[in-house]
């Protein structure tokens, strides 16, 4: 079995303010150092209840971005997944999502205002 890409939470070893504004900031960034976009997108696609037949395509999105839409057909779903560093809102409503669309990306990736406006465009969820 692989390694995870993306750290587990760990409680906190002090609990005080101190121990838990360390510990956020240690996981500002949940994937792990040497990840791969490929394993990472795997990995969420596992953990989305696809199966291993999924396919997983790669792409450039219009306004921008590096996307990647995982389809599995035997169960007929899918997502969009981006694990870029920033993202803009021009460069994820050129993707057309929908309500029941789900999209998945870094959550170091988003403002405050991307990620309020995404919740109310599709499902969002966030590594």
């Amino acid at each position: 079995m692989a390694p995870s890409h993306i750290a587990p939470w760990k409680g906190l070893d002090e609990k005080t303010a101190e121990g838990l504004a360390k510990q956020l900031e240690v996981f500002q960034d949940t994937l792990v150092q040497g990840w791969k976009p490929e394993g990472v997108v795997w990995e969420a696609a596992l953990r989305e209840g696809y199966s291993l037949t999924a396919k997983l395509d790669p792409f450039k999105g219009s306004k921008g971005g590096n996307f990647w839409r995982v389809t599995d057909t035997e169960k007929s779903q899918s997502f969009t997944i981006n694990l870029d560093d920033a993202l803009t809102l021009e460069a994820v409503l050129a993707l057309g999502l929908k309500k029941n669309d789900l999209f998945i990306c870094r959550a170091t990736a988003l403002t405050d205002t991307l990620a309020a406006n995404l919740a109310l465009q599709c499902r969002l969820k966030v590594l």
